[in-house]
This record gives C-alpha cells, sequence and structure tokens, in this order.
C-alpha cells in the first residue's frame, strides 16, 4: 500500500468512527431522555416535534423535578468573565437536539458549529456542552 492509500483508509476508518460515536451518542440520548419518545424520534428525522405522543413511558410516568428539602444557603459559585470563551475552535461539542458537532467559531456566547446531520448552526454556548471524549 502506498502512503496516500494508507492516509486514505485511516481518514475514512476515522470518518467511520466518528459517526459510529455519533450514533450512540444519539441512542444513549434518546434511552436518558424525560421527553416525549415520539418527539425525539420525530425531530432526529429532521420533522416538527408535534404534541407529545400521550402513549410512551416518558409521557405516562413524567419525572417530575424533586422539592429542595434543604433551607440551608449555599453561596453560588462566581460566574465566568463575560470575555471567557467557554469553546475553542475544532473541539467537540454536543447539542440537545443537533447531536455532536465540531466548533468553527466562538463569538461571545455565540458558537458556531458543524453538525453531521444538520449542517453548520450558530447556537448559544448554553445549550451545548463538551462531548464525551471517545
Amino acid at each position: 500500500m502506498s502512503a496516500a492509500e494508507i492516509e486514505s483508509f485511516v481518514g475514512s476508518f476515522e470518518n467511520s468512527a466518528r459517526a459510529d460515536q455519533e450514533r450512540l451518542r444519539t441512542m444513549m440520548d434518546y434511552a436518558e431522555s424525560t421527553r416525549c419518545r415520539v418527539q425525539f424520534l420525530r425531530e432526529y428525522f429532521a420533522e416538527l416535534p408535534g404534541a407529545p405522543c400521550e402513549r410512551c413511558d416518558n409521557c405516562r410516568r413524567p419525572i417530575r423535578p424533586r422539592k429542595r428539602v434543604s433551607t440551608q444557603r449555599v453561596a453560588a459559585a462566581p460566574s465566568k468573565p463575560r470575555d471567557a470563551q467557554p469553546y475553542r475552535k475544532h473541539q467537540l461539542v454536543s447539542h440537545g437536539r443537533f447531536g455532536t458537532g465540531e466548533v468553527i467559531e466562538v463569538s461571545g456566547d455565540e458558537v458556531e458549529v458543524a453538525f453531521a446531520r444538520y449542517g453548520q448552526r450558530r447556537v448559544l454556548a448554553g445549550y451545548l456542552r463538551p462531548a464525551a471524549a471517545g
């Protein structure tokens, strides 16, 4: 095999591995979701979520937020400075609807991300989380 063939093979393997990780992350998001399963699937297939189905496990037994029992005050964590960038270029991030993507640009609270299934999107940093390490 030539160096170019090896490089091409490694590149296609890496792309396949990333796609596998994205599919696994999506399956985990589905399993861990407290949202209506039908709405989740509609959005996965790029449809409007519509109304909850009222038939899936999450619709029939919704998880209610627990009431806080403690009355003890806790000091708030210091907020990040406004100019601190939470994400960096080329970092893998995850979004609840769009899945995993790569940071293209960071501008204040907005992050431009290239998502495999949805293309480039500009989203608020608060809607993102660092992607789980593979």
